[in-house]
């Protein structure tokens, strides 16, 4: 039987039968048990896999994608649940981003692509770059001092936002932020929106959308859950939580510490290519019913060190000069939502970020190891960002059978000061947008939208005709067949510049990037086309998804080379990206398979001047078979890279091509799951083919990462990692 401890008086939970898990966005038809009334009302479960009840009593029809419906009475005095049994596989996952309330992918009329908590186990991975490093159109770059950073279908840095719940993350160095520092501890699903987003969630999302989903509650009263990972490169993992629930209420509390030991490919080398690194984390999530309304809070703090290893001195060599780079991350947000009457919501959300970067460097003493730290201003600093965010949105997404809208606010308050920032700069960004979505006969649903900006640096570009500050989209689905999903879009995209590129300067051994306080906003026109074929019966899903994008950027903001080693940020002019990502997905009972075919064009204009469309073509693979032989589960991960282009702006003002040889990333997965004993354990290979570096055949007389040479990281070489996961009921 499921577990009441969250079931509210006045809601119907919808569980599971088998597993006693929550269905989120199952589909409920309320029909009104007074006599003197013959109304209904249809809803959706919500995240916690609730709905309001709203009738004194009623009759409750409840249908899920893939289980048989049923039906109960219910009524408003009582706590009501009812259970569903899953008749076939399921092909559509639950997405939240971009969406109204939590949907079904299936139905959503924005293209998300869902890692779920399944994929996240079998994969082993700890941090979101491990994650996405085999995922299709996501490319990874790897910088020793700033980590690892991802761009979408040729689109990276500022141009992809990065979100846990909903919320920005914030710490961008030289415009990205490292995803290794992004832990998956406590995280439930991972949703990936490769296209523009910048109507919903403005500024920085025209490359895509990455939005990091938390587990929310627990099925236990209480539990305590433990997870320990070892790697042979040197990573040592350890993670810790608990997690009660109770009535209406639930709390998780998640602590751990990760350990990196570095890594070069050259043995016994001080200077290594992957810096050594030890991180903690810590995480509170907490949620109750308060009048009615579900209040949830959710507070994170991150602490990373870590130590760039200089060469040793001449001509005794008995010592070096070390940086140490210390990030603080600190985030509060308050979540606050209602199911009003006659299906209208309401959610708010308030968050408040710090970030704090420190760099100190030492003279390390190898004889009696000791660390004094330098006498040099220059080479001791630090620099703090601090931001605000509050969105809040009033839906009806049933308004009748046909229309739904959404209206909303979203202001972003950012400010930074520090020894490397000019001044103390603030910028603000206030927006409200409004969505409405309509049916023509359940075939074909049209979702126009637009996002009202005002910003107080730059202007938003103006509407024609209107002549104000709104920037438009709109998305278009048909069913065209049973089997058949045609989706369209367009979207009008709109940048400001950072505080980081207006006027945050990193000069370091490996860098010398100034920021530009003249730089103008982006603007973006974008266009995606996709359909979606599926089959399915009891046994068997097939899934074959081809897409198209189309891209194009004016006053693109990109690095340039003004002066011998010093890079600046400039506009260029225009930036297009165009290419195709095709999947093909198909699950036979215990077998799962994914193949996927990505090719991305990138081209630039400066002064109209073209320097062509360079193609990079990728082929991934991800397959998992669930066996009988002692109920061990194989995956494995494949991802090939081709020729991969890449461009720098020389001091003329000029373009400069280059190459990034193509590789491939190859990892191995066990997995043996101990359902007695709550425990889960996990073996594999990391990098089988173990790539470090590819070649580039860039040529610089000098750069941003002045310390560059024909080679670029990509992986610190092959490894072997176990892990196990156990719960405590």
């Amino acid at each position: 039987m499921a577990s009441s401890s969250l079931l509210a008086i006045g809601t119907l939970k919808v569980y599971d039968i088998k597993t006693n898990e929550p269905l989120i966005s199952a589909s409920v038809q309320f029909v009104n048990l007074n006599p003197s009334k013959s109304d209904s009302n249809f809803r959706k479960t919500d995240a916690y896999g609730s709905v309001r009840v709203p009738y004194d009593s009623a009759i409750a029809r409840v249908s899920y994608l893939g289980y048989e419906s049923n039906q109960i009475v219910v009524y408003k005095t009582q706590r009501n649940q009812i259970l569903l049994n899953q008749v076939s596989i399921l092909y559509s996952e639950i997405v939240t981003t971009g969406q109204y309330s939590p949907t079904l992918s299936t139905n959503s009329i924005i293209k998300v692509d869902v890692l779920d908590r399944d994929f996240i186990t079998s994969k082993g991975a700890n941090n979101l770059r491990d994650l996405l490093l085999q995922e299709g159109a996501i490319n990874i770059n790897q910088d020793a001092q700033l980590g690892s950073n991802i761009s979408v279908n040729g689109l990276g840095g500022e141009n992809v936002k990065i979100l846990i719940d909903g919320i920005p993350v914030i710490g961008r160095t030289n415009g990205n932020i490292d995803i290794s520092q992004l832990s998956l501890t406590n995280i439930d699903r991972v949703e990936i929106v490769k296209g523009p987003m910048s109507t919903l969630y403005g500024t920085d999302a025209l490359g895509g959308v990455i939005n990091l989903i938390s587990k929310k509650e627990s099925s236990d009263n209480i539990s305590v859950r433990g997870l320990g990972t070892y790697e042979s490169v040197g990573r040592y993992n350890f993670d810790v939580g608990l997690n009660s629930s109770f009535k209406d209420n639930y709390v998780n509390l998640n602590i751990g510490r990760h350990f990196f030991g570095g890594y070069s490919p050259i043995e016994d080398s001080r200077t290594q290519l992957w810096k050594p690194k030890e991180q903690y984390f810590a995480d509170l999530d907490a949620k109750s019913v308060l009048l009615g309304f579900d209040v949830r809070y959710k507070g994170g703090y991150f602490e990373e060190l870590l130590i760039s290893k200089g060469l040793l001195i001449a001509p005794y060599y008995e010592g070096a000069y070390d940086n140490k780079y210390k990030t603080d991350r600190l985030n509060n947000a308050i979540f606050i939502s209602k199911q009003l009457e006659n299906n209208k919501n309401f959610n708010f959300s308030l968050s408040h970020s710090n970030y704090q970067r420190s760099r100190n460097t030492f003279f390390k003493d190898l004889v009696n190891l000791e660390e004094i730290l330098t006498g040099d201003e220059d080479e001791q600093d630090t620099t703090r960002f601090n931001s605000t965010n509050i969105r809040a949105a009033f839906y009806d997404e049933f308004l009748n059978d046909n229309l739904g809208y959404s209206v909303g606010i979203d202001f972003n308050l950012d400010n930074g000061e520090g020894g490397r920032i000019e001044g103390s700069p603030i910028i603000n960004d206030y927006a409200a947008y409004i969505s409405i979505k309509y049916i023509f006969d359940d075939i074909l649903t049209v979702q126009p939208a637009g996002r009202y900006i005002y910003n107080t640096k730059f202007e938003a570009p103006l509407l024609p005709i209107l002549d104000i500050p709104l920037i438009p989209a709109l998305n278009i689905m048909s069913e065209l067949s049973d089997d058949l999903t045609l989706r369209a879009s367009y979207a009008k995209g709109f940048r400001a510049p950072s505080l980081k590129e207006l006027y945050f300067f990193f000069v370091d051994a490996s860098h010398n990037i100034r920021g530009n306080a003249d730089l103008g906003a982006e603007s973006s026109d974008a266009f995606n086309l996709g359909l979606t074929y599926t089959l399915v019966n009891e046994k068997r899903v097939l899934k074959f998804e081809p897409n198209f994008y189309y891209n194009e950027i004016v006053n693109k903001i990109s690095l340039a080379n003004v002066s011998n080693d010093l890079f600046t940020y400039v506009n260029i002019g225009q930036h297009r990206t165009l290419g195709t990502n095709i999947s093909l997905k198909y699950i036979y009972e215990e077998f799962y398979n994914k193949f996927g075919f990505n090719y991305i064009g990138t081209e630039n204009f400066i002064d109209g001047i073209s320097n062509g469309v360079q193609y990079t073509p990728e082929v991934t693979v991800n397959s998992s078979w669930e066996s009988n032989i002692y109920d061990l589960k194989f995956s494995l991960f494949y991802k090939y890279t081709g020729d991969s282009p890449g461009f720098v702006l020389n001091d003329e003002e000029e373009i400069e091509n280059f190459i990034i040889d193509s590789y491939s990333n190859l990892d191995l997965t066990i997995l043996r799951e101990f359902e007695d004993l709550n425990t889960t354990f996990s073996v594999g290979i990391i990098n089988l083919f173990d790539v470090t570096t590819v070649n580039s055949n860039q040529i610089s007389s000098g750069g941003a990462h002045s310390g560059n040479n024909s080679s670029l990281p990509v992986g610190y070489g092959r490894s072997f990692f176990a892990k196990v996961e156990f719960n405590i009921p």
